[in-house]
């Protein structure tokens, strides 16, 4: 048993700011959620606009003047299917100099 007494340990600046950026996060994300739980409470999802549209169900009056670069596609709103046949190439090794 020592009769010394101990130094309470020294937080450099940067460490007492991550624990300033840490505990603002914390309170960010309690207020967001709490925020957010109300807000969903109080406003049906039904009544919102729609957010999304597909450029697909634009009408042809309503589509923007920008043209796709060449060799570009637009995405369909359903996935595309997946080729059903697997082609396996040779695996190939490639010799690199070692020092």
């Amino acid at each position: 048993m020592t009769t010394d007494h101990r130094q309470p340990p020294k937080v450099s600046a940067l460490e007492l700011r991550l624990y300033v950026v840490a505990l603002l996060a914390a309170i960010y994300t309690i207020s967001w959620r709490a925020i957010g739980a109300q807000d969903t409470e109080v406003v049906p999802t039904t009544s919102e606009p729609q957010r999304f549209v597909w450029i697909d169900q634009v009408p042809p009056t309503s589509l923007p003047a920008i043209s796709i670069p060449v060799g570009w596609q637009r995405a369909s709103p359903s996935p595309t299917p997946q080729p059903t046949r697997l082609v396996r190439t040779p695996n190939r090794r490639v010799r690199t100099r070692s020092s």
